[in-house]
């Protein structure tokens, strides 16, 4: 199979789970957590402690947009801003126990959401679509 038709297919698959599957989770939460604050906070669990800087180099955005939003979920008591034990001139941004307790409301809400869409499936669709997800996560890994 050609690149060309790969990235084609991939770039037609991201709008795709965008419409399908975050949209409805935004949605969800609007007027309490804009889209981008969803991202920052789902990111931060990830790597459960980071930098402004590395933040915003791994979101793709200015450390200047970045700031609003990130104040914003400190003043919502979701993040924290503290010292760098190693390097006191470092500041490192990670969830507060409110953070971490809302995380786990948006990720029971995500997965309830996505259980009900594939409740619509039969079997044979269900472990089609595991072993595609499953081979596309192993494959996506790599890039």
């Amino acid at each position: 199979m050609s690149d060309i038709k790969i990235t084609e297919t991939l770039f037609q698959l991201i709008p795709f789970i965008e419409s399908k599957f975050m949209r409805p989770v935004d949605q969800h939460y609007a007027g309490e957590m804009t889209p981008v604050q969803i991202r920052v906070l789902l990111y931060i669990k990830e790597k459960s402690s980071l930098t402004m800087t590395t933040l915003a180099n791994e979101m793709m955005m200015s450390k200047q947009q970045l700031t609003p939003l990130v104040k914003d979920l400190v003043l919502k008591k979701l993040v924290q801003r503290e010292h760098d034990p190693n390097d006191g001139r470092v500041i490192r941004i990670s969830l507060t126990p409110l953070g971490l307790k809302w995380h786990d409301t948006l990720t029971a809400y995500t997965l309830n959401m996505l259980k009900a869409k594939l409740d619509n499936l039969d079997e044979t669709d269900l472990n089609c679509l595991y072993n595609a997800l499953t081979d596309l996560y192993n494959v996506l890994q790599k890039i």
